[in-house]
């Protein structure tokens, strides 16, 4: 971290994490994908025709079936992702092969994280994965009743890693209120950064209160940190509208901070990501 951005060139994620994840695995399928296999299984007449190959998760080995750290996005279509966000982790979550005008569409977020507690989480930076892919996603897709065992497996897992404390301390929900409903500039919540930001931007002490949100503490483009140039980054909104990516190459999804190694508990995040521009 230097001068409140880790820096994560494209295609450099794994590479860079496995210092704290460990090494990655060979690619696997995501959700969607699993799901595919078991559809192909079942087919009473023993062909399906293949649309569109599902996209597969990487990290790890020892993740969840179906979640990885990372998504590669190679097609044209539409995916519906979810991402369990551990606040303990820096790096977040990435989704590489995103071109410039692609859209990030926010659906639903949960969860409470605590940034100032002392925890054994994990540091891996959570668990992200594709349920569904098509031309134009909807978000009932996060509904199926058939994806409820491997979100299930998938939640029990983040549980269990990144656990919020027993003694939970300035706790914040993923849009970075507190318990009162107020809003909170130095840590909580969810940033996005997109390709033209080449890693992921964090918070900073005291000292450093230009990298906090400012004026009013309200989450928008004109309170955004003073460090982070406008267009490559914002933060999870409710009710907020699609927003437009900015440069080709990998998107984060991280916790926002500064001080990550006492923080506990992680966010759930439905998110839908749209191609710009189809071939």
């Amino acid at each position: 971290m230097t001068d409140g951005k880790t820096t994560i060139l494209p295609g450099t994620y794994l590479e860079v994490t496995s210092r704290v994840h460990g090494p990655a695995g060979p690619p696997r399928p995501s959700v969607v994908g699993i799901l595919a296999e078991r559809r192909v299984l079942v087919e009473a007449s023993g062909v399906v025709p293949t649309v569109v190959v599902p996209p597969q998760v990487e990290g790890p080995a020892n993740l969840p079936p179906g979640f990885g750290a990372q998504i590669p996005w190679t097609g044209d279509e539409d995916l519906a992702i979810l991402a369990f966000i551990n606040a303990k982790a820096e790096y977040g979550l990435c989704v590489q092969g995103v071109r410039d005008g692609d859209i990030y569409e926010h659906v639903a977020a949960v969860g409470t994280a605590s940034f100032s507690t002392g925890n054994n989480n994990g540091w891996i930076g959570g668990l992200i994965t594709v349920v569904a892919v098509g031309l134009e996603v909807a978000a009932d897709a996060f509904g199926q009743a058939e994806l409820e065992p491997l979100i299930t497996a998938g939640a029990n897992y983040a549980k269990a890693q990144f656990p919020e404390s027993a003694h939970p301390n300035v706790r914040r929900d993923p849009y970075g209120f507190d318990p009162s409903g107020s809003p909170e500039a130095a840590g909580g919540g969810v940033i996005v950064c997109g390709p033209s930001a080449q890693g992921v931007y964090h918070s900073g002490d005291s000292d450093h209160t230009d990298r906090w949100i400012q004026r009013n503490r309200v989450r928008n483009d004109a309170n955004m940190p003073r460090h982070i140039p406008l267009g490559q980054a914002f933060f999870l909104q409710q009710g907020m509208q699609p927003r437009t990516l900015h440069g080709n190459g990998d998107l984060f999804l991280a916790a926002w901070d500064w001080n990550f190694p006492d923080n506990s508990g992680f966010y759930l995040i439905h998110a839908i990501l749209r191609r710009g521009h189809r071939s």
